[in-house]
């Protein structure tokens, strides 16, 4: 239980520290580069997921929450200014808050 909550906190460091790479990223270049690189880090983090369990790695684990990390860190600045581009400026608010309640569902 310990090292789920370890690896937990390594996906959550990580996307701590890499955020403001990512808002950088997804404010200098198009959104699509951020986007597609969230994407490789997303499924290089899949696949050493099943490494680790295939493996019965905890180092593999952490790595792949590291990875995962790096991914939200990369993506969601880009994926939440393509949604803010996309809704008309006095609706933002309604529209993020819609769309944060359906993420809680």
């Amino acid at each position: 239980a310990r090292a789920v909550g370890v690896a937990s906190g390594v996906r959550g460091l990580a996307q701590l520290a890499l955020s403001p790479l990512g808002g950088w990223l997804a404010d200098s270049q198009p959104r699509g580069v951020a986007l597609r690189i969230g994407c490789a880090l997303a499924l290089c983090g899949s696949a050493t997921i099943a490494y680790s369990i295939a493996a019965r790695s905890l180092h593999a684990l952490f790595g792949a929450m590291l990875l995962w990390g790096a991914h939200f860190a990369a993506a969601l600045p880009a994926s939440d200014a393509l949604f803010a581009d996309s809704v008309p400026m006095g609706a933002r608010s309604k529209w993020f808050t819609r769309r944060y309640q359906l993420t809680q569902l």
